[in-house]
């Protein structure tokens, strides 16, 4: 009988307590392996949507006989081209006379040059909103959102270039930022400067085609030190290099010098907020480079400026406006 009753006998509280805490024990040691699985994976997506990004890019070229996709349209150029960029529903998108007033420039970015060369698919550059509903983001009005905040920063001043109109012989014509930028001889000190556009307008020019940066994941940032960003940050249309023209934009934190993934963004530059490199997921950013592959970077080992200017001949490259 003893017996009996010894082999139908239950659990001990204690004996209970101690299973719970061994799977407590476990989950504490699972769970971060599988976030950094996730991560992982969410970050080979971000590649490959960079990479759809960049065969848009090249079908753009193919299609405009080599010429890089404009890095940004004030609206004024876009009234002077009479650009006709249109919504899926085969809507104009209209040039924004009041930009600058708190009127959109929806047309003024990359994103919606492009998204026909993708089948207007908005994850390829906005997969890190969890929004994948296209319709309620149209019914919404938030064709902003898409034009401004995409995963991937254009190297739009550099790239394609930034138009406006500017006065040319009391006419005026769109012309791009850093048009005619001075750059100093090579050779002797105090030698003559020289005047030369340091702005790729056709793919043919690009000379460093592995090493040249076109989109890279991006976000505007205030002064201050990044290492990573919140996974659902806003993105960027745009992204800087370190210097634009001779103006400091961002650099390796100076209290980390060993560090290359740490950034410190800088102040009074000539872009407001600055748009600069950004690590989603996993600290790195997704690059996409001219010649099609795309990779990983730590945002601080982007501090090359050959990574950017295509004619720059050292990585600390400067110009004058």
């Amino acid at each position: 009988m003893n017996k009996r009753c010894g082999a139908n006998r239950g659990f001990t509280i204690v004996e209970i307590l101690v299973v719970i805490s061994i799977i407590a024990v476990l989950l504490g040691l699972l769970l971060p392996a599988l976030s950094g699985v996730k991560k992982r994976s969410r970050k080979m997506q971000e590649i490959n949507a960079i990479r759809q990004v960049g065969m848009a890019w090249n079908l753009y070229a193919n299609a405009n006989n080599e010429a890089a996709i404009p890095g940004y349209l004030e609206p004024a150029v876009q009234d002077y081209w009479k650009v006709g960029y249109e919504y899926p529903n085969g809507a104009t998108i209209p040039p924004a006379p009041g930009y600058g007033a708190g009127v959109p420039n929806i047309a003024g970015p990359w994103t919606w040059r492009l998204l026909p060369n993708m089948d207007y698919n908005h994850e390829m550059v906005h997969g890190y909103r969890d929004e994948p509903d296209w319709d309620l983001l149209q019914m919404a009005g938030e064709g902003e959102i898409i034009a401004d905040e995409p995963s991937f920063g254009y190297n739009a001043y550099y790239v394609g270039g930034w138009w406006a109109m500017v006065d040319f012989n009391g006419n005026e014509i769109p012309r791009y930022r850093f048009y005619d930028a001075t750059i100093p001889s090579l050779g002797a000190p105090g030698g003559s400067a020289r005047r030369v556009s340091v702005v790729v307008r056709s793919v043919a020019q690009i000379r460093r085609s592995s090493e040249l940066v076109i989109f890279c994941s991006s976000a505007e940032r205030p002064p201050g030190e990044y290492h990573k960003v919140e996974d659902n940050v806003p993105g960027s249309h745009m992204v800087v290099p370190p210097f634009l023209a001779d103006q400091p934009q961002w650099s390796l934190s100076p209290l980390n010098p060993g560090t290359p993934t740490i950034i410190e963004v800088l102040a009074g530059s000539l872009s407001d907020p600055i748009s600069v490199p950004i690590g989603r997921y996993t600290g790195f950013a997704a690059v996409l480079y001219a010649d099609g592959h795309a990779d990983r970077q730590a945002p601080g080992a982007l501090v090359d400026q050959r990574k950017w200017i295509n004619i720059a001949d050292q990585g600390a490259f400067q110009h004058l406006e």
